[in-house]
């Protein structure tokens, strides 16, 4: 352990009251170009959940500049849904922009079943020009099947990473679930918090959203009669260059490598 960072190596970040204890713990952490470190959590170990940002120096202080007295707390803020009960939602995942805006990533919406990313300025105010007031909620939103016509259904989805490319586009990794199978799931975002409509998949992973992509089970066997399904997870996405995405994850919970285009 550095025993020049924090106490004898180790930095314990406490809330202070009304605020909970993160008992979630810390989930991620990012470095800023200065070397400090900003660190995400969340106020519950629960769903419904609000997400915390705390940001220490490089001897493992808070930074008093940095929101209140070093930690963003985020049920404070104004909520954006109708129904008063969530905010930013549960936070998974966290990235450093070149200009120094910090991006999450987890789940919320009604039901928890939405991928959501939210953005805020380097001092940890939110970026109300990022998505809808600084958040930005994506569902996969399907026609329901049956004789409901416009009817729509959302699969269950949530995220496990986010990264920035070099041209400050969003790329969020995680799993989509329909029924009881997982599948490897990639959104990517605009600057705005948008879907990238460029980011579209093909015939063997389109999502039928356009900004978000798939990995689908596959049936094999089809002449004997036999169907064999696999489920596909997403661990973490990194931009790669020519704007093409790697992922890493697991099929059947083996190791394996998606690179997407």
């Amino acid at each position: 352990l550095d025993r020049d960072f924090g106490a004898d190596g180790i930095a314990s970040i406490k809330s202070k009251p009304p605020h909970e204890h993160f008992s979630g713990g810390a989930l991620a952490i990012a470095e800023t170009r200065r070397g400090d470190l900003i660190a995400i959590g969340n106020e519950s170990s629960n769903y419904p959940a609000d997400l915390v940002l705390a940001k220490l120096n490089t001897r493992g202080r808070l930074d008093r500049d940095f929101a209140e007295d070093g930690i963003r707390y985020t049920s404070g803020l104004p909520s954006w849904h109708p129904t008063k009960t969530e905010r930013l939602g549960y936070g998974a995942g966290l990235a450093i922009g070149k200009r120094g805006g910090i991006f999450t990533a987890g789940f919320g919406g009604v039901t928890g079943g939405c991928v959501t990313a939210s953005g805020f300025f380097p001092n940890g105010a939110l970026n109300n020009g990022f998505g809808d007031r600084g958040r930005a909620e994506h569902c996969l939103r399907v026609p329901l099947p049956g004789s409901c016509e416009g009817c729509t259904t959302i699969h269950r989805s949530d995220s496990s990473s986010i990264s920035v490319d070099g041209k400050g586009r969003i790329i969020i990794g995680g799993q989509s679930y329909r029924g009881y199978r997982s599948r490897a799931l990639v959104m990517r975002l605009t600057r705005r918090g948008r879907l990238d409509p460029t980011f579209s998949g093909n015939r063997r992973s389109s999502s039928g959203i356009k900004g978000a992509v798939e990995v689908r089970p596959l049936t094999i066997n089809k002449e004997k009669g036999v169907q064999t399904f696999y489920e596909s997870e997403l661990f973490e996405a990194k931009p790669l260059r020519r704007q093409k995405v790697l992922a890493v994850g697991s099929i059947d919970r083996h190791f394996a490598m998606y690179r997407f285009r």
